[in-house]
């Protein structure tokens, strides 16, 4: 639902910041407001919003390319889209260099902010969705999930929690059935590697030559 995203709307110009708030609350979105870079940096400190309206050009001492990077350091994630009266090729490098996910030129089209904002609302789902996928796939395979009191297994446990540290080529034996792809999960899982994918090969489906080559 659009009211479970929440947006932040930065612009030193009342007429602007409540018109375009104005616009996605009827959209359905949740919005607050700040007329200045520090006011955002402290709201942003306190909620983690989805997205940020952010004017480039406000009083203050803090524009927009350094509101965004503050607010950056705060929520890495964060879709910020910078807005600005003054477009320039430069600025527009800057924004995008400084990570912002749009750059936009007053006066805004509504309906095409409405657009992007669908957009970056979908890419945020797939980002929390992903990560939730990654996370449950590093709880499913810790070594907390293989419980075993014999002293081989325990002698396996902490050679896991050796070789996960290494950046060593690792060679699991077993016969079928034995759990080695579990053994090679929790290795990965305890590594300091375990945000990145782990992926499964069957050795059986691969010719003899294929697989001494990739070897």
């Amino acid at each position: 639902m659009k009211s479970h995203w929440e947006i932040l709307v930065v612009d030193d110009e009342e007429v602007m910041r409540e018109s375009l708030a104005a616009w996605l609350k009827e959209d359905g979105y949740r919005v607050d407001t700040a007329p200045s870079g520090r006011e955002a940096i402290e709201k942003a400190r306190d909620k983690d919003y989805a997205i940020y309206f952010v004017d480039l050009k406000m009083p203050g001492g803090i524009d927009g390319i350094e509101t965004m990077m503050q607010i950056r350091k705060l929520r890495r994630d964060a879709s910020i889209i910078i807005i600005t009266a003054y477009a320039t090729v430069d600025t527009a490098i800057a924004a995008m260099k400084e990570g912002a996910q749009e750059y936009i030129v007053k006066p805004c089209n509504l309906e095409e902010i409405s657009l992007l904002v669908t957009r970056l609302i979908k890419v945020r789902t797939l980002q929390r969705e992903n990560e939730m996928l990654k996370k449950r796939l590093r709880k499913t395979y810790t070594l907390n999930d293989i419980i075993s009191k014999n002293a081989k297994m325990q002698e396996i446990f902490r050679l896991i929690r050796d070789v996960a540290s290494l950046r060593s080529t690792v060679l699991i034996q077993g016969e079928s059935g034995t759990g080695k792809e579990l053994i090679a999960r929790a290795i990965h899982s305890s590594s300091d590697r375990a945000d990145q994918p782990f992926i499964g090969v069957s050795c059986a489906a691969l010719t003899e030559t294929l697989l001494e080559s990739e070897l």
